[in-house]
């Protein structure tokens, strides 16, 4: 039987993570941090059914309707601060696999959202507690629209998102999904661990459609209009403008431009 529904049976541990399910939260990274500052154990799981003050990056809200999938993970951690960024990248590429292997083509937009055919279907942030230059841990928190109808976002996100259920024609079994998800990223992170950090980027890469195309980027600097040309090792984005110099951008909001600007 699908399970299609997180309120059915909740598994202890999934994936080597201790589980804290919620019915419904402000956030799940809102707990993941009160969790955190209480707890010293590696792996943590947060999930719900709902979130009623869902966030993205640059505070923007996500709207977290029944039938997602909500959840932060605790990582403890003793590494530089730009592994946060690397723990995203790895965290988007296992998000597209795992979408992949449902039979849905998903691709990745700089910094951290997944699509489908153009439309949002999942996002991700990260947020890491620093001392003394080195991070203590990293909590990266996912929505991922899953088996909700993308007729009932409001009216200005349709056309734009879209979910694993209409993409499939099916409910999916969300705790398997989960489980494979959480699977593809462990198996990502022993590879960063290890030393693998270019490979893995070029796999993030290999998923990245919008690279070759126009876009424009919202950033502290205002808009800048370029092609984009590579993303870097430390996950900057490089455009190239049109009088053919290049600009860094650490941090933004990028749009992709239907022709050439």
């Amino acid at each position: 039987m699908i399970n299609s529904d997180l309120q059915a049976e909740q598994p202890g541990v999934i994936s080597g993570y201790r589980v804290h399910f919620f019915e419904e939260v402000s956030s799940t990274n809102d707990v993941a941090r009160k969790i955190a500052e209480s707890s010293d154990k590696e792996q943590i799981l947060i999930l719900a059914r709902r979130q009623y003050n869902g966030r993205g990056r640059r505070g923007n809200r996500w709207i977290s309707l029944h039938g997602g999938l909500w959840f932060s993970i605790i990582l403890q951690s003793r590494d530089p601060p730009s592994d946060a960024v690397k723990l995203m990248f790895i965290m988007a590429t296992a998000v597209v696999e795992t979408v992949r292997q449902l039979g849905i083509k998903a691709t990745l937009k700089w910094p951290n959202d997944v699509l489908v055919e153009g439309k949002k279907i999942c996002g991700i942030m990260s947020e890491g507690k620093v001392s003394q230059g080195i991070i203590e841990r990293v909590t990266i928190g996912v929505g991922l629209n899953a088996n909700n109808d993308p007729g009932s976002f409001p009216p200005h996100l349709l056309g734009s998102v879209t979910s694993l259920k209409h993409e499939c024609g099916r409910s999916v079994d969300l705790w398997l999904f989960l489980e494979n998800l959480l699977s593809n990223f462990e198996d990502r992170r022993r590879s960063l661990q290890s030393g693998h950090w270019q490979r893995l980027l070029q796999e993030w890469k290999k998923y990245a459609s919008f690279l070759g195309t126009w876009v424009s980027v919202a950033c502290s600097e205002g808009s800048i209009v370029g092609k984009a040309w590579d993303v870097d090792n430390d996950g900057s984005l490089l455009i190239k403008l049109k009088d053919g110099t290049t600009r860094r951008i650490m941090e933004g909001s990028l749009r992709l431009c239907e022709t050439e600007v």
